[in-house]
């Protein structure tokens, strides 16, 4: 019996090599690279490959490499941020917070916060503060030339009223009672039929959460709130002016 057959010709031994070649390409195509450059024409990933940022950072610097353009990577408690820089690197847009209250936020050239949404429910805006309306209610009377509305109850009635979609958290009240022939002016809120302040008296600003809020209230619902007031201690009228509504964060 011939050996030829069991002898590989020079066709498969170099069919062999390179497919080693190739092999041993794509298990050292891998290995790290401990400092790179790339030139002008840059890197690009091609057929789905992608970029893994794996305890690291990326940073985008101008011309001269002094000012900090874009950034991404551990903040000062870890967590991972993104921060976008104006041409001067002052802080304009990104992702920041702590583990767990990370958001999103936009400053003017002087660092003052422009927009944001709320950290600490990770539901809805906290910046800006958008203002809601309220009107006088059905219920309340307008006496004389005064255009602020008031009633002679001594139990809680509705003076005003509004329906507003809701964005934020929190929302802020400002009350300024008076009455006529003495007696004690008393005001509350309510949120949806819910007692948010609770009975009060005399001139405040309150700042109360909205109930279900992030649960059954989400950003954009339209919900109703009263400014409720009676007059109590003998007085004849109260009268309750709103100086401030608006929304606030959380």
């Amino acid at each position: 019996m011939s050996l030829a057959s069991d002898i590989m010709n020079s066709g498969d031994v170099w069919a062999a090599i390179n497919e080693i070649r190739r092999t041993l390409m794509d298990l050292t195509s891998g290995r790290r690279l401990e400092d790179a450059s790339i030139g002008a024409r840059g890197l690009r990933l091609l057929d789905g490959g992608s970029l893994t940022i794996n305890g690291g950072a990326i940073r985008m610097t101008d011309e001269t490499g002094s000012v900090g353009l874009l950034f991404f990577g551990p903040g000062t408690d870890g967590h991972r941020i993104w921060a976008f820089s104006f041409d001067d690197g002052e802080f304009a847009f990104g992702l920041q917070g702590s583990v767990g209250r990370s958001y999103w936020a936009g400053y003017d050239r002087q660092g003052n916060l422009l927009m944001a949404n709320d950290g600490q429910t990770g539901v809805g805006l906290a910046r800006p503060y958008l203002n809601y309306r309220l009107v006088p209610s059905s219920e309340a009377q307008i006496t004389g030339t005064s255009f602020v509305p008031s009633h002679t109850s001594t139990s809680f009635v509705t003076l005003w009223q509004g329906i507003n979609p809701v964005f934020h958290p929190r929302v802020t009240i400002g009350i300024v009672p008076n009455t006529s022939g003495g007696g004690t002016a008393h005001w509350r809120l309510l949120v949806n039929g819910a007692d948010v302040t609770g009975d009060q008296t005399g001139t405040q600003i309150k700042t109360v959460s909205i109930p279900g809020w992030g649960d059954t209230v989400k950003p954009g619902n339209a919900l109703s709130f009263e400014v409720q007031g009676y007059i109590a201690g003998g007085g004849t009228r109260v009268v309750l002016q709103v100086d401030r509504f608006h929304a606030n964060q959380s």
